[in-house]
């Protein structure tokens, strides 16, 4: 039976992608059905059937909602003036409609365009629209990109400054402006500027990147490896296999630092077959094989001692029913480098923040583990660069973009007092 009124709704698309996933699509029904693919693809468990929307828990659930929210109102906004205005239509002019209502320069129809040219992997797509809705609320109305100067930027910067919002992430989102802002004047959407605004908006003077990569005290790794060891007495394996825990963000950081400050992406490839468990002495080890850095493509030979910290964890982690050795993502698979890439991109955003709210320490980062070995092991009797540099698979000159010069009089007087002067 055909409904009196179209019929407008989110819905997922039944075929999977390549990897796994659902399309989200906003599917229309009035003399014809059409559908309308939004951009993003989710897991079948992540999708509310009742609510038509991304479950709150799913990672940027609330950029994918409002994506769809936005193409709703559109549609609604459409059907509204068709009936209005007595003119008859079907699905297709209702999609026909919303692209015809947009001027070229605006944001969101820019981000589709260069979407569909670029084909972004989600994390990318949900950026451009995370950094369109705070210009949106910003500004409070909608916005095309021509309204972009330089009084606006460095505005729009302070803007971002007040809500706390890092200065690496405003440089991000300063660098989103830019490409979505070029792409319009290349394509002759706003006329080229006499005096660009990125030619005169220097966002790395006026917000220059925080350096996130500096180690942190011996006393703060300490106590994060004790609210390691209380959550490990507290909480069962589940929370430690699922990547967007605190008690998983917490276990990543700790092993990294005990397996030499191993960088994210060196971590994400680990797998079971790596790791060989071998009695030395009184001790038992974790020996580690075939390890080479991605970066340097260097080998960086791990031998982790058993304690109660790592036997806990490892037990966890190699009795898991995944390949690989740590759960860093939400599906953990060989991905295509592009993939990889994207994939430690969003995990090392995801981790940082959690690093940051649970240890209530600013400017820690899961980088700052490498950082903080670095530190430790030279501020150890006995130590020196080349033993460090094989452990963390670097050159021995390398090794020293770890260490902060020493300037404070107490630390002078101990470096001193090593060499018994």
């Amino acid at each position: 039976m055909k409904t009196q009124e179209p019929t407008v709704r989110p819905i997922l698309l039944r075929k999977q992608t390549k990897e796994g996933l659902y399309p989200v699509v906003i599917r229309v029904q009035w003399n014809g059905r059409k559908e309308k693919r939004l951009g993003f693809s989710i897991p079948k468990s992540a999708w509310s059937t009742r609510e038509e929307m991304v479950k709150k828990s799913y990672p940027n659930a609330s950029v994918f909602n409002a994506k769809i929210e936005e193409e709703l109102d559109l549609i609604n906004s459409n059907k509204k003036r068709f009936i209005d205005e007595g003119i008859s239509f079907t699905a297709a002019d209702l999609f026909k409609s919303i692209r015809k209502s947009k001027s070229k320069s605006d944001w969101f129809s820019l981000c589709e365009e260069i979407n569909s040219k670029r084909s972004f992997k989600y994390v990318t797509y949900a950026r451009y629209y995370t950094v369109g809705n705070s210009i949106k609320s910003y500004l409070q109305h909608d916005f095309n990109v021509d309204i972009i100067t330089v009084s606006f930027l460095y505005n729009y910067t302070k803007w971002l400054k007040n809500k706390q919002f890092s200065n690496g992430s405003i440089q991000t989102y300063v660098s989103t402006i830019a490409s979505v802002y070029n792409y319009a004047v290349k394509n002759h959407y706003i006329p080229r500027p006499e005096d660009h605004p990125f030619d005169e908006f220097s966002k790395t003077k006026l917000f220059p990147a925080e350096n996130n990569k500096k180690s942190i005290s011996k006393a703060e790794y300490d106590e994060i490896e004790g609210l390691l060891l209380d959550m490990m007495l507290k909480n069962d394996s589940s929370s430690f296999l699922n990547p967007y825990t605190d008690e998983s963000t917490l276990a990543m950081y700790v092993l990294g630092y005990r397996l030499g400050g191993l960088a994210l992406i060196d971590m994400s490839k680990l797998k079971k077959e790596q790791v060989e468990i071998k009695k030395i002495h009184r001790d038992t080890f974790y020996m580690f094989h075939n390890v080479k850095r991605s970066k340097t493509n260097k080998p960086v030979p791990i031998i982790l001692r058993q304690d109660i910290i790592t036997k806990k964890l490892m037990d966890i982690y190699l009795s898991s029913p995944s390949n690989f050795l740590f759960p860093l993502f939400y599906k953990h698979t060989d991905a295509n480098e592009k993939e990889k890439v994207s994939n430690i991109t969003s995990a090392t955003t995801r981790i940082n923040k959690r690093l940051r709210k649970i240890t209530g320490i600013n400017n820690i980062s899961y980088y700052s583990c490498r950082h903080t070995f670095a530190t430790n092991f030279l501020n150890s009797p006995n130590t020196n660069p080349v033993d460090l540099a094989v452990l963390m698979g670097r050159s021995t000159q390398g090794i020293f973009t770890y260490v902060k010069e020493i300037s404070q009089t107490e630390d002078i007087i101990a470096a001193r007092q090593k060499m018994g002067l």
